[in-house]
């Protein structure tokens, strides 16, 4: 899938079960309910933005909290 263009395309629910994502910019798609191995090793080095990565990481079992504080 190298030198490919996701734009405005709705991935929801599809199986990327074991495929490489690595440098694939979904910014622009939808992705929500991805089908992903446990290991979730597929995400690597794939680009989302900010609210896709938001919902990748409550899959991932991270637990998002605003302290309120700015770095």
């Amino acid at each position: 899938m190298s030198n490919t263009v996701w734009e405005q395309v709705c991935f929801r629910e599809a199986n990327f079960f074991k495929t490489v994502l690595k440098d694939q910019d979904f910014t622009k798609s939808s992705i929500e309910g991805i089908v992903l191995s446990d290991e979730r090793g597929e995400l690597e080095g794939a680009v989302v933005n900010t609210f896709q990565a938001l919902g990748l990481a409550k899959r991932l079992g991270l637990v998002i909290q605003d302290s309120g504080e700015n770095f």
